[in-house]
C-alpha cells in the first residue's frame, strides 16, 4: 500500500519499513448489494417512524432538516472509523500492529 522512513535504534540508521493494506470498492459493494431484490426494497420502502422512536438515520434530526436527505431516493451512507492497536504479550519479540478500521 505505501512505505515510509523510519529510524533503527539498534541499527543507528534509516530504514524503509512496508505498510499494508486493503481496498475494498465502496461503489462495487452498494451496486452488488442493490442487485438483490430484497435489498432494493428495503430501501424504496423506507419511512419515517410514526412514534417518534429513532430506529433509522432517517428519523434523526439532521436528516429531517438537511435539504438532500428529504429526497427519499437518496441512498443514506453513514461511515464510522476507529484506529485500534494490536499486540500479541506471549511472543519472545513483541510487536505493535496498528489498525484504521472503516
Amino acid at each position: 500500500m505505501g512505505q515510509a522512513v523510519q529510524f533503527n535504534r539498534k541499527r543507528r540508521r534509516f530504514v524503509t519499513v512496508k505498510h499494508n493494506g486493503y481496498y475494498i470498492p465502496l461503489l462495487r459493494t452498494i451496486q452488488m448489494m442493490f442487485a438483490m431484490p430484497n435489498i432494493r426494497q428495503a430501501h424504496t420502502n423506507q419511512s419515517v417512524s410514526p412514534d417518534n422512536v429513532m430506529r433509522d438515520f432517517i428519523d434523526g434530526a439532521f436528516s429531517k432538516r438537511h435539504e438532500f436527505f428529504k429526497d427519499p431516493s437518496k441512498l443514506k451512507v453513514v461511515l464510522y472509523e476507529d484506529g485500534i492497536v494490536v499486540r500479541n504479550p506471549l511472543q519472545k519479540k513483541s510487536r505493535v500492529l496498528s489498525l484504521f478500521v472503516v
